[in-house]
């Protein structure tokens, strides 16, 4: 969904484990270091087409905190976190630009096990952060339909913050409201 708003989207090799976050994030940076000499190399199909003063590290669960790792490079305009909140509460200080949490119901019959934390990220970020609350568990965004929900609130934000589509967030508005 995203490469068709014209994103250039770049998954990691891994399905990682508790713990391994940090190597995660090194292979998001290694993506986004791949698109930008892509970008600067004559003969790339990407070749002089990317905006490389932009770009996003999103996740969902462990790759959201992921995102929490390399938040602080600063190639990274924008993080996006879905049902992924940190267990080491000082991660949330690597933010360093505005960042989007979606996570899943904090309470009651199939909560999402990562709430409390993305609560907790909430209240102690210090940057700029939209947070979004969807009915469900954490395999919500594989539900619908929660998995529509958090797929437009992320391409919403990500052209928002990337694009500077400033229409987008009128027709999210009346979407959601």
């Amino acid at each position: 969904r995203l490469a068709t708003h014209g994103f250039v989207v770049i998954a990691a090799e891994v399905s990682p484990g508790i713990g391994q976050e940090i190597e995660l994030g090194k292979q998001i940076l290694a993506g986004i270091e791949w698109a930008v000499a892509e970008n600067a190399r004559s003969g790339s199909p990407l070749f002089g087409k990317l905006n490389t003063d932009r770009a996003a590290s999103i996740g969902y669960s462990m790759g959201a905190l992921a995102s929490f790792t390399i938040a602080s490079d600063p190639r990274i305009t924008t993080t996006v976190h879905i049902s992924g909140g940190n267990q080491q509460a000082e991660r949330v200080k690597n933010l360093r630009n505005p960042a989007a949490f979606i996570c899943g119901t904090p309470s009651g019959t199939g909560a999402d096990i990562a709430a409390a934390n993305c609560d907790r990220d909430f209240k102690n970020a210090t940057t700029p952060v939209f947070y979004a609350n969807f009915k469900g568990g954490h395999l919500g965004i594989r539900q619908e339909p929660t998995a529509t929900q958090i797929t437009t609130l992320t391409t919403t934000w990500l052209r928002w913050k990337l694009m500077d589509d400033s229409k987008v967030l009128a027709d999210l508005t009346a979407r959601f409201t």
